[in-house]
Parts: C-alpha cells; structure tokens; sequence
C-alpha cells in the first residue's frame, strides 16, 4: 500500500492490486492418484496414496509448501476451508491470464479417478487497519470493496480536488481516500495503518505496518519521527515486523532499551544488524523508507530517532 498525506490533510491510500487464484482440492476417497499445479514452467504435485480417507486438507497443504519453496513469483496461502490454496502472484497488475489468446498460464490437473482439483480467478477486499501505535492491535476501520472507498464526509468543493489524480497513479490499485476525522483518528500525532487482503470473509495476512506523519509536522523542513514500543519475537526475517517510513530518513538512531537481542533491517535485501541490550545503532547519511524490526528469546524495547527528507516526494 501506498499512503501518503494530501496539502489539504487529507489521506490518499492506493492498495496493490494482485493476481490471486483459489484452487480446491477435493480428493476421492475410493481411488488414489496425482494432484498437479502448474504454474508457468513450474510443476508441482501431490499424491494421494491411500483410498478411503479424504486426504484433501492434507494434499492442499502440501501443495503450499512446495509452491513456496520454489522460485515462481507466487505465495501461497491457506484458504478459508482447509482444501483450499490461495494464490497471489507477486508481481502487481500482473496477470498470467492472457484473454486475447485464451493463454492461461496455469493449469491444474489429478489422475485420482473420483477427485477433483480447481482453479478460478477471485479478487479480494481489503480490511484497512489502526492502531495508537505500531506495536499496538490494529482494528479495522474500514472495510474497501475491490472498486475503492471515499469518506462520505467530503465537502463538494474537497471531492471534487480528491477526485484529481493521474490516473497512472491508479493503475492496478485500489484507492482509499479519506479524512483522519472521519475515524475519530488523532491527527496531532503520528498515524499507523495496515491493510490486509479479504477473500471469503477471510484474512488472508497482515501487510506492512504505514506511518503517516500529523498534518502540521510537514510545515516542518526536516520532521523528526520519533517510535517507541515493543519488538515482537520472530525466528527470522521474513517473520520480522516491517514498518514503512513516511519519507526516506536523512539519518537514523536505533537504541535497544530492552533486556534481549534486536536484529533489525532497512529493507528487502538489506543485511540483518543486531543489537545486544542497551546498544545503539547511528547512522548520520541513511537514506531508506523501510525498517525490519525483531527480538530473539523474548520481546524487547526499542527507542527510534529518525530525521525525514525535507522533500515529500523521496
């Protein structure tokens, strides 16, 4: 998702629109068989190697696994009932479907005689989350249909404003415009969201945790961003908690104030720091927009001081 505050305070939410497939195993239970996906020149199967039970959950599962464990730019993900996978191809606006030339680019197939695997195209909705703080629970506070949402409370005059935007800045995204007070928000402070994608009345994940700077600390030529909170445990980091910066950071102060390690990260392909209890980290020339945080044992404090880009568009 890509957040950002309006010169008129209002906030502009464009959520990524990706590719996603259901597929449904239903296996049979008086014969065995293959369950295949294939995904561009990827193949990927399961077996089904006992009559007589109905091994769907298990064979969906391992279908997840593997597709994961690959190099396709796919993830997979649990659906709502337990034989089914949720497929989200990485790349947004992307689509493996080519209509023109009836191409599609997958196909799913079983040699179990009673069974039955298959795929179809569904669009989520998405559930945009706050919270007081980006250690805190998030909550829906809205809820966006695949078409977009707008704040009931718009004046005429600021509608019709919102309503200007490049329509390249809405391509394949799903926009979400709306006035921190229409949610009872405390736009004195700085702002936290989420959003996460909805399929069949389900939660798919939790993206990336999005600030949001109050409205009056961008008369600021250099806003400083302070953060404070708790920094969960996770093994590894693709389970880290990932905050995305309001702006890119002219420098950056990172202190575990915190009795357990800290490893954190700027990034996707930015090498893993550590900090031991009470350890500071400072950088006077970091340029990022992103931050991996994790604990190792037990959760720890961290204290963060970060200068912002004076320009809004870096």
């Amino acid at each position: 998702m890509y957040i950002y505050r309006r010169s008129d305070n209002l906030i502009d939410a464009h959520i990524e629109d990706h590719f996603w497939l259901k597929i449904t195993v239903t296996d049979g239970t008086s014969s065995t068989g293959d369950y295949r996906v294939v995904l561009g020149s990827s193949v990927f199967t399961a077996t089904d190697s006992s009559a007589g039970i109905d091994d769907s959950a298990a064979l969906a599962a391992s279908l997840i696994v593997d597709i994961n464990a690959s190099s396709e730019p796919v993830t997979a993900y649990a659906g709502a009932a337990a034989n089914e996978i949720l497929l989200r191809y990485d790349q947004f606006g992307y689509s493996p479907v080519d209509v023109y030339n009836q191409n599609f680019n997958y196909s799913v197939s079983t040699t179990d005689d009673d069974g039955q695997i298959t795929a179809r195209e569904v669009r989520p909705s998405y559930n945009v989350k706050n919270a007081s703080n980006w250690d805190g629970s998030f909550t829906t506070m809205q809820a966006v249909s695949n078409t977009g949402a707008v704040s009931d409370r718009f004046r005429k005059s600021s509608e019709q404003v919102a309503a200007q935007v490049n329509a390249n800045q809405l391509r394949h995204r799903t926009r979400f415009l709306f006035d921190p007070n229409d949610y009872s928000l405390d736009d004195n402070d700085v702002l936290f969201f989420q959003e996460t994608p909805v399929i069949d009345a389900t939660e798919v994940f939790d993206g990336p945790i999005e600030i949001v700077m109050a409205s009056r600390q961008y008369t600021d030529q250099r806003p400083p961003l302070i953060l404070t909170g708790t920094v969960p445990v996770a093994a590894d980091f693709d389970s880290s908690l990932e905050l995305r910066l309001p702006r890119q950071t002219v420098s950056i102060e990172i202190k575990n104030s915190g009795g357990n390690p800290l490893f954190f990260a700027f990034g996707t392909g930015s090498a893993e720091w550590s900090l031991a209890a009470s350890g500071v980290f400072v950088d006077n020339r970091l340029s990022t927009g992103y931050l991996n945080l994790r604990a190792s044992g037990s959760p720890t404090t961290v204290e963060i001081y970060a200068v912002l880009s004076p320009d809004p568009g870096l």
